[in-house]
């Protein structure tokens, strides 16, 4: 009797791994890892005192880094129209090279259109395979903190931080059982900080990269 349950007892393990593995495989390809590089900026603009307190002279001090923008994320896909993702995007200048305003939080995206799977990989059946864009809006949050120094000026450093709110829009395209293409338009922005310097922080970019299916 024993013997007659053993081969019983495999089916059971067979299946219910085969169904543990199939979960996890699409798990899996629903992580995206996302690097996107455009033009843009992340700036600090705060007001300062250039007077005394007994003349006080507030002046608006505008610090950016630019003209480059780099965004990288991994995103989780929900369903076919909902995504979320972890971001962090700094703003950069070459000449010389300094990147010290960065935006680092969450964001949420809708797919007007559903959301891309991998290409098909090659196969000896035949395959129909509808190449097509997918188009999403989303909104994102976070911390925002950032330090631009211009040596020789008469306010040679500004520091600002706080909690940002932004907005984005963009189109996907998948090239290959691994990789897509993303554009992106984004913009973020803190609110305005209270203290003895009120400041806030902006970041915009439009942007192209690649995304990966892991």
């Amino acid at each position: 009797m024993a013997n007659r349950m053993q081969p019983k007892r495999y089916v059971r393990t067979i299946f219910f791994g085969s169904a543990l593995l199939a979960s996890a495989s699409v798990k899996a390809a629903d992580f995206r890892l996302g690097v996107n590089l455009g033009f843009g900026g992340a700036g600090i603009t705060m007001l300062r005192n250039l007077g005394t307190d007994s003349e006080p002279k507030i002046a608006t001090v505008q610090r950016a880094q630019g003209p480059g923008v780099l965004n990288l994320s991994v995103d989780q896909i929900l369903t076919k129209s909902w995504a979320v993702s972890f971001e962090h995007s700094r703003g950069f200048t070459l000449a010389p090279f300094s990147s010290r305003v960065h935006f680092t939080g969450i964001a949420g995206r809708y797919y007007i259109t559903p959301s891309l799977d991998p290409l098909p990989g090659p196969s000896d059946e035949t395959v129909l395979r509808i190449k097509r864009i997918a188009f999403y809006v989303g909104a994102s949050t976070g911390v925002a903190i950032g330090t631009v120094t211009l040596e020789g000026d008469l306010v040679p450093s500004v520091t600002s931080s706080g909690i940002y709110f932004g907005g984005k829009g963009g189109a996907e395209y998948a090239i290959s059982t691994s990789m897509g293409i993303r554009t992106e338009i984004n913009y973020a922005l803190t609110l305005s900080s209270s203290g003895k310097n009120p400041s806030n922080m902006t970041l915009f970019g439009a942007q192209l990269g690649v995304f990966f299916f892991l």
